[in-house]
């Protein structure tokens, strides 16, 4: 029953979206240069089916490099952190200082270092998906419980023990909010970095420069094809990262069944 709603829900909510689109454009008279109608947009999608799909694939490739290389290198700075509280305190202040830094004025630097080209474009996504993640993942790994802290302690746990053996395990929760935050900026920030340090490459590109080109030659439809695959191509990594967070957690943590008892 849950099961059912999960999917009837959703699904009545995006009819009555879908009519409202078809009557607000009859009632208003609005032309398809201005906001195409579903049907033809899918039919664009159709029609430029392997164009974009070829794209989805180049956005998804650049998306997935810097967002895994964000978790590793993430997690990896956060336990450097959460193992000395001087090292702490001298390096979180100015990761917080670079992750208040807007991405659309480091472009530009980016480009300097590294060109137009993929690895722009994957430097952007990463520098958008790594701060969340170390901010969460420092966050959780420093939140340990002290009766539980001082439990260890009595028994001389070494302070990688500590650190591997309870501040880890306890702060994955807090770790996943970080990586499920990061998975919703990830395609966001692969596109935009497509539209501003990306490049063709044998007549090539991901779905930010092929927004780019739709956009400079007026072809509507084509555009909201292209946003509606970005839509689901977010979606899924979303939704991927989401089974991932509750299979790591449902079974064991007490932040997962307090949830659920609500």
């Amino acid at each position: 029953m849950r099961l059912s709603k999960r999917i009837i829900y959703p699904l009545v909510t995006l009819i009555a979206f879908l009519l409202a689109w078809y009557l607000i454009v009859w009632l208003f008279k609005i032309p398809s240069y201005l906001l195409p109608q579903p049907h033809i947009i899918l039919s664009a999608l159709w029609e430029q089916r392997v164009t974009l799909f070829s794209s989805l694939l180049i956005t998804l490739f650049y998306s997935l490099s810097g967002f895994l290389m964000a978790i590793l290198m993430g997690l990896g700075f956060a336990l450097l952190m959460g193992s000395s509280q001087w090292i702490r305190e001298s390096m979180y202040p100015w990761v917080l200082v670079i992750q208040m830094t807007p991405v659309i004025i480091l472009a530009p630097i980016i480009v300097i270092w590294f060109d137009y080209g993929p690895v722009s474009v994957i430097v952007v996504t990463f520098l958008t998906s790594f701060f969340p993640i170390v901010a969460n993942a420092t966050h959780g790994l420093t939140s340990t419980k002290s009766s539980l802290v001082e439990c260890f302690r009595v028994f001389r746990a070494k302070p990688l023990q500590e650190l591997f053996w309870l501040r880890l395990p306890y702060a994955i929760p807090q770790i996943m909010i970080g990586i499920r935050i990061a998975a919703t900026l990830v395609t966001i920030s692969a596109i935009f970095a497509e539209f501003f340090v990306g490049s063709f490459q044998d007549g090539r590109g991901g779905l930010g420069l092929m927004v780019f080109i739709y956009n400079k030659e007026l072809r509507i439809p084509e555009l909201f094809a292209a946003g509606l695959l970005a839509c689901l191509m977010g979606l899924s990594i979303v939704f991927i990262v989401g089974k991932v967070n509750k299979w790591l957690i449902q079974s064991w943590h007490d932040s997962y069944k307090t949830t659920n008892t609500r």
